[in-house]
């Protein structure tokens, strides 16, 4: 898949940039592929949900992850500090971030990235 080829030499580049070992790049850029994937789908289920059409939502939900991540690297600001500048006092994004707080989501994520970092370190002991 041409998806993959990226990914991998993406990983490539940077492991030969920064020196890190191989395991390290696997953990930060294969899963969280999934992880966004996830979120873009879920946030276009929603829209669908709210009706809208689902190439529309698809589209809207990718352009949000993408704008928010070049924030992140444009700016050099802390991601919680952009997520601050972007909740306006009784706001419509600060309830849906307390709603994501109450799920639990930063604690699944963090559980999710030891549990393929565990899974990662378990397979290059494993030989």
């Amino acid at each position: 898949m041409l998806i993959n080829k990226l990914i991998s030499a993406t990983i490539f580049q940077i492991q030969n940039m920064y020196r890190l070992p191989f395991t390290s790049l696997e953990i930060f850029f294969v899963p969280e592929q999934a992880y966004i994937f996830m979120i873009i789908e879920a946030m276009a289920d929603a829209a669908v949900a709210d009706g809208m059409p689902r190439a529309q939502a698809y589209k809207f939900a990718a352009q949000s992850v993408y704008g928010a991540a070049k924030m992140v690297l444009e700016t050099g600001r802390h991601p919680g500090e952009l997520k601050d500048a972007v909740c306006s006092p009784g706001g419509t994004t600060i309830e849906a971030v307390a709603a994501l707080e109450r799920g639990g989501l930063r604690d699944t994520v963090i559980t999710a990235q030891r549990a393929c970092s565990k899974k990662s370190h378990d397979m290059s002991t494993a030989k």
